[in-house]
């Protein structure tokens, strides 16, 4: 088993440093040219679980700041992340298709075929309008 993995015990030979003797940002540095195919593989999913790791301590880390703050302001989470769930409001639709109505648009975004061929036409926006 490779020394850094979480059952091995460090070998100083592959750590430049004991644990706890330096701070937690230090470097750590293994020689990657004296590991062999499998070993380089362990460490490769050691590193994407620590990261994955780190990933959701942030995210919770961050969860518990937001309760927190959410507390200080005397209102409940929920209701506070409430206002910015979904994708926004749906705007009416201002434009219909006179060969089908329950085609419509807002006039927003990209034209539909159905507005451009009608423009085509000879159909003007204000005939096609609801």
């Amino acid at each position: 088993m490779p020394p850094w993995h979480k059952k091995g015990r460090a070998n100083p030979d592959w750590l430049q440093f004991q644990a706890g003797a330096q701070p937690r940002n230090a470097k750590m540095s293994i020689d990657l040219n004296g590991l062999s195919a499998k070993e380089l593989e362990t460490l490769a999913r050691d590193i994407e679980a620590r990261k994955a790791e780190v990933a959701k301590e942030a995210v919770r880390k961050a969860y518990a700041q937001m309760l927190e703050v959410a507390k200080e302001h005397g209102v409940a989470f929920e209701e506070a992340i409430a206002i910015h769930t979904g994708k926004g409001s749906k705007t009416a639709p201002k434009y219909a298709n006179p060969a089908d109505p329950a085609q419509n648009w807002s006039g927003r975004g990209r034209k539909p075929a159905w507005f451009i061929a009608a423009l085509e036409a000879g159909k003007t926006p204000e005939d096609l309008e609801i």
